[in-house]
């Protein structure tokens, strides 16, 4: 079995808070078409896993057994068609200068985030 290596990009991000900007920067985790596929079947086993056990719960089975059948495919397909996460970042907020932690997540720009120290809105956006 060969090592796969992680593909992580640190990219410079624009922090904008009504008006206000500043820049940080976040690192995204690249997937390839391998890793893309390993992660679409493990998606789809737990999920036809899950389903299965369900059978043996009296009564709630009727509504989790179809569920779960349309449900996996559905998040195996969509988890196949992530190409990239957010891994971690950081930036000043615009406002009060706190460091901001941005999480973990699908990259979906902009990335809204809430500054801890004055509970504004922040949209990060790429440079």
């Amino acid at each position: 079995m060969s090592v796969i290596e992680k593909k992580i990009e640190t990219i410079p991000v624009h922090v904008e808070s009504y008006g206000s900007t500043s820049t940080g920067t976040v690192s995204i985790r690249h997937y390839s078409p391998s890793e893309r596929i390993r992660r679409t079947f493990a998606t789809f086993g737990i999920g036809f896993l899950i389903t299965i056990l369900s059978v043996l719960i009296p009564v709630a089975h009727f509504i989790l057994v179809p569920l779960g059948f349309i449900a996996t495919p559905v998040i195996a397909f969509l988890t196949y068609r992530r190409t990239e996460n957010i891994v971690s970042g950081t930036a000043p907020c615009p406002k009060c200068q706190a460091q901001i932690q941005i999480q973990k997540r699908a990259v979906a720009w902009p990335v809204n985030e809430t500054c801890q120290g004055c509970s504004r809105a922040l949209s990060i956006t790429r440079n």
